[in-house]
């Protein structure tokens, strides 16, 4: 097997590929990188799969003197990223050596390689259809946040999903999880109509290999989708059990308060009050509406903070407002812009409304005040000291 590529493109296809990589897994063959050398073709294929995603990138006009496959640890990124000469040359005189030669300019790597037959692909028929679609990248932006994260990656938990439908009328993403969602939507409508249920981690694996100008077309094998575009094909499993969609719960809401507020003058008040929390506070932000007012205020064991800005188109609320998780809210303001309208119905619900995306939120009990230790402290000495003194 031999070959000379471009270095900077062969860089560029192992870092995109590599976004796939579990952490760790039990088959060392699957912390890898497989390539495949493609002698008759020109072409180079970089895979890399943690089983639920498979992300190939393909160099195609490479030099190639013998094709063959292997797989290589992911340290190759490393090495390509350090080599200074513009083509890197892939060379083994006989892969089952288990060794290859990796030169550019004056340096020389030699690197094992593990057995391409344990090397496990998501081998899938080929989509009959595809869609044409542009821009999901800033949709999944303004939606993923709300998914359920929990750290792991349990694709039965239909919360962890995000639901993307596209139509020629526009493309729609939402997400939620047990105390918010989200909902957005992009006028720019696909050449088809498709509605796909895909893991917030995979959408984020996508969005990371795409530029805001790159037109991508997706297509469903049995429960897999396929998004392709030049040089690029991403696999990932589909969820297809019951979602519940965020843009219903949505509809329930019947709003009895509200106000509009400009979007940057709500993140900066919410950013100051809460300015306040220490790191085991109970971070709550109470929000009311007065006359002509937002108003929102924090209290934690050693303070208090409360500001305002000015609202318009304002219904009030009942004085001592409602309450609802600091970062919860602010990050569905980080995604908002221009105007806002906060509307919220009469048991506390809110909802956020900004052009096309729109984001609800449960409120939550009133803030609890934990009491520090030096005050509990205090408080048993004086116990102790009256029930001395009355003893006496």
């Amino acid at each position: 097997m031999k070959f000379t590529v471009d270095r900077i493109g062969m860089l560029n296809a192992v870092k995109k590929a590599t976004k796939a990589l579990p952490k760790m897994s039990p088959m060392p063959e699957l912390t890898g990188i497989k390539f495949d050398v493609n002698s008759d073709s020109g072409m180079v294929s970089v895979t890399c799969t943690d089983l639920n995603t498979q992300i190939q990138c393909r160099l195609s006009g490479v030099h190639i003197e013998d094709g063959g496959s292997f797989v290589m640890d992911k340290i190759i990124v490393n090495m390509l990223s350090l080599l200074s000469g513009d083509t890197v040359e892939f060379e083994s005189s006989n892969i089952s050596n288990n060794v290859v030669a990796i030169k550019s300019g004056n340096t020389l790597y030699e690197l094992p390689v593990m057995d391409v037959k344990n090397y496990p692909i998501i081998n899938i028929p080929f989509p009959e259809d595809f869609i044409c679609i542009q821009n999901i990248g800033e949709l999944v932006k303004n939606t993923a946040f709300a998914a359920e994260n929990n750290g792991s990656d349990t694709r039965g938990k239909a919360l962890q999903n995000i639901k993307l439908q596209f139509s020629p009328t526009g493309v729609t993403a939402q997400a939620m999880n047990a105390n918010f969602g989200a909902f957005a939507k992009s006028d720019k409508g696909s050449d088809g109509s498709m509605s796909l249920i895909i893991h917030e981690k995979a959408l984020g694996m996508l969005c990371g290999l795409l530029t805001s100008k790159d037109t991508l077309y997706v297509g469903v094998s049995g429960k897999i989708a396929v998004f392709m575009k030049e040089g690029l094909i991403f696999q990932t499993l589909l969820y297809n059990g019951d979602y519940s969609e965020s843009v219903r719960l949505m509809e329930r809401i019947n709003p009895v308060y509200s106000a509009s507020v400009d979007s940057a003058q709500l993140l900066n008040l919410a950013d100051g009050i809460t300015s306040i929390f220490a790191s085991d506070d109970d971070k709550a932000i109470n929000m009311c509406f007065t006359a002509d007012r937002v108003v929102m205020q924090t209290v934690t064991a050693t303070g208090k903070s409360i500001s305002s800005i000015e609202a318009k188109d304002v219904i009030v609320t009942p004085e001592n407002g409602f309450y609802y998780q600091s970062k919860n809210l602010i990050d569905c303001i980080k995604h908002t812009s221009g105007e806002i309208k906060l509307a919220v119905d009469k048991n506390g619900f809110l909802m956020l409304s900004s052009g096309e995306n729109r984001y609800f939120m449960a409120p939550r009990r009133a803030t609890q005040i934990k009491v520090k230790k030096e005050e509990k402290k205090t408080k048993t000495v004086k116990s102790s000291a009256a029930k001395v003194k009355k003893a006496a």
